[in-house]
């Protein structure tokens, strides 16, 4: 019933520091550029836009491809693929990112591009997690982690991947091994002074304690992680905090409180537009639903989530979801329908 917050390398320096004077001063220069160097503004305009809003950076990334293609250089190439995946990811499009991630790293890997290589595994990482390829995902970050190690690359970089592998242990049942990765991420942060990365650890962080039920300890860092998204008002990330929050209330069989911060999930994830959360939510206020017994409500929310689910691909959600389906059914009485759901999925 959580939704733990992986980190994308693509943008490593701008991601927290949105530039819209930087922007603006590369668009100006921009008409008057050519070949390589057009290239490589194009591609810092995607930088800096995609995290905000992915429809923003969408005509960057098309001439991108485009221009790249033309020039027939590789590495250009390679990156607007790259580009390419990091928005079908944001996007929701897992199995079109997954395609474009694999494309640029068989580029990389021919051009022995290490360091580009391994922003590229750690991201393709993420993808197969969404599509519930956690032994591949694991694979892709570590094989990420060992090429950084081997670069001496610091900061940021390195503390993703500790940050993506501390994410699949957990989801591996790894609990332990889990906090150590996510420890060793924090600190980064905090040596760093990467102050947006160190509320996304401690937010990873509090989800473990709470799975070790150290509730107090677990809500206090989701407040103070919460209150610093709503400071600088990222609705993607406030959405998460409320549901983080929404999940311990239930946890602690406190269901009021429960739906409330789902509810508020909902709503912030529906305004921004992030069918992720928006699934996420629905399938949890689902579940306070069927506690609450009114079943015919739990399946509304549970037919929305399934449907979210398969459009986005996250496969291992969607087998879920067709399971809770059935119970919301079978808790109707309709046990035909029931039984013919969880047999066709």
């Amino acid at each position: 019933m959580k939704n733990l917050t992986l980190l994308l390398l693509f943008w490593a320096t701008t991601v927290f520091s949105q530039n819209e004077a930087k922007i603006d001063s590369i668009k100006s220069i921009l008409p008057s550029q050519t070949d390589t160097v057009r290239l490589k503004s194009i591609y810092q305009l995607i930088k800096l836009s995609i995290l905000k809003n992915p429809e923003n950076a969408k005509p960057y990334l098309d001439t991108l491809l485009i221009e790249s293609r033309n020039s027939n250089i590789k590495s250009f190439i390679a990156q607007s693929l790259q580009a390419q995946g990091v928005y079908l990811l944001q996007t929701s499009d897992f199995s079109g990112s997954e395609e474009s991630s694999l494309k640029s790293i068989a580029i990389y890997e021919a051009l022995n591009m290490k360091k580009e290589l391994s922003v590229a595994l750690g991201n393709l990482g993420i993808v197969q997690k969404y599509l519930g390829k956690l032994v591949k995902a694991s694979a892709s970050q570590m094989r990420a982690l060992k090429l950084k190690e081997e670069l001496n690359i610091k900061g940021y970089d390195l503390m993703s991947s500790y940050a993506n592998l501390g994410v699949l242990q957990w989801e591996l049942g790894n609990l332990d091994k889990s906090t150590e990765y996510y420890l060793k991420a924090e600190q980064i942060c905090i040596e760093e002074g990467l102050t947006g990365p160190l509320q996304m650890m401690r937010g990873n962080l509090a989800s473990n304690y709470q799975d070790a039920k150290e509730y107090d300890k677990a809500l206090a860092l989701y407040t103070m992680v919460l209150e610093y998204w709503e400071s600088v008002d990222d609705k993607r990330l406030i959405a998460k905090g409320l549901n983080s929050i929404g999940s311990l209330y239930f946890d602690l069989d406190n269901l009021k409180l429960s739906k409330d911060y789902y509810s508020k999930s909902l709503s912030v994830s529906r305004e921004f537009g992030e069918p992720q959360m928006v699934g996420l939510a629905t399938r949890n206020l689902g579940k306070i639903s069927m506690e609450e017994k009114n079943y015919s409500q739990a399946l509304d929310y549970f037919l929305e989530a399934a449907q979210i689910s398969q459009q986005t691909g996250t496969n291992t959600r969607n087998v879920g979801d067709y399971l809770n389906i059935s119970k919301a059914y079978a808790a109707l009485g309709q046990y035909k329908r029931a039984y013919e759901n969880r047999e066709i999925h």
